[in-house]
């Protein structure tokens, strides 16, 4: 064998062994499995997932590189809900995001052990997720839009508005959650002399006829409380209360984009991005039970005075003066 053979052989194992180095020497990346279960359609929910998203790239995860998403959406059908929080618990995922009250309830059903980060749900110790905020103590952890507590404070605002209303229609999902709603909604009217008319809807029939029968009951204003069904349906409920010219106060400022005349709550898509810090921590070893969770401490007010003037109403200045933001 020649010494220039030898020479040209040994430089293209050198060669090789500098191309293969760089490859060897690469840890790959860990794919992490997360579920998202949702009772709205994906398009509902294509605002708020995007910032949950938004929040997990600025952590370092990004779909197809070392982060996998399976999304179920139920259509806003319930009853199709733990059947596919079921399907998600089979994949074993790392964490299920069931960010509102129902999802988690069929997230929890399916999965005593998967991690489970919530974004909405409005009362997870009434609801049963936790045992308390501070140390949640189970599998699920995350924000809360602490609904609840806000309703009472909805029906204050249509009483300085209306000063004369005797009934509210309460529009609910008639679910778990619901019976925490109604239960504080009313303690809150009682103290105000406020009747609340109980409009139970999951479907659209359901909103049409609840709110036709509540305005033949000489129903004052609507309160929408917050919950999957009733995001679902934003603009079928608003268009119904501008029909019948009925006031509505909505959970959040979302649904002043379709025309609501007044929201009071905190933000859904800011709730959905601080849920995204929750799955880091459960990725990095943090047992969800440890995790507090987290309310929101500021809430908006918004007013539609185009809607106003549609439907002949005048807002009353003490009101206008404490609104984050006015529509014109």
């Amino acid at each position: 064998m020649s010494p220039a053979f030898l020479r040209a052989a040994l430089a293209a194992s050198l060669l090789a062994a500098l191309q293969v180095r760089p490859a060897l020497s690469q840890t790959p990346q860990r794919m992490h499995r997360v579920a998202i279960l949702q009772l709205a359609t994906a398009e509902n929910q294509r605002k708020n997932e995007a910032a949950f998203e938004q929040g997990l790239r600025e952590l370092g995860y990004i779909e197809g590189r070392n982060l996998l998403i399976e999304r179920r959406y139920a259509d806003g059908r319930g009853d199709r809900l733990p059947a596919l929080a079921a399907e998600l618990a089979r994949t074993r995922p790392d964490v299920i995001f069931a960010p509102t009250t129902p999802a988690a309830h069929a997230a929890k059903d399916a999965s005593a052990t998967i991690p489970i980060v919530i974004a909405i749900a409005s009362d997870p110790v009434g609801s049963g997720f936790a045992a308390s905020l501070a140390r949640p103590g189970g599998n699920v952890t995350g924000t809360s839009n602490i609904q609840t507590e806000v309703d009472a404070r909805r029906v204050q605002m249509l009483k300085e508005m209306f000063p004369k209303i005797a009934r509210v229609a309460l529009v609910h999902a008639g679910d778990k959650l619901a019976q925490l709603q109604i239960a504080a909604v009313r303690q809150g009217g009682k103290s105000l002399g406020v009747e609340i008319v109980s409009i139970e809807a999951q479907r659209p029939d359901d909103y049409k006829s609840g709110i036709a029968a509540a305005k033949s009951r000489s129903v004052g204003a609507i309160l929408v409380v917050s919950n999957a069904q009733n995001g679902q349906y934003r603009q079928l409920i608003v268009d119904l209360a501008a029909e019948h010219k009925l006031p509505a106060i909505y959970p959040n400022t979302e649904w002043i984009e379709y025309g609501g005349l007044m929201s009071y709550g905190a933000a859904s898509p800011l709730l959905y991005y601080r849920a995204a810090p929750y799955v880091d921590k459960i990725l990095k070893g943090a047992k969800p039970g440890d995790l507090p969770i987290e309310q929101p401490t500021r809430f908006e007010l918004e007013i539609n005075l185009k809607t106003a003037r549609a439907l002949g109403i005048t807002i009353p200045q003490s009101i206008l003066v404490r609104a984050d933001k006015v529509i014109e």
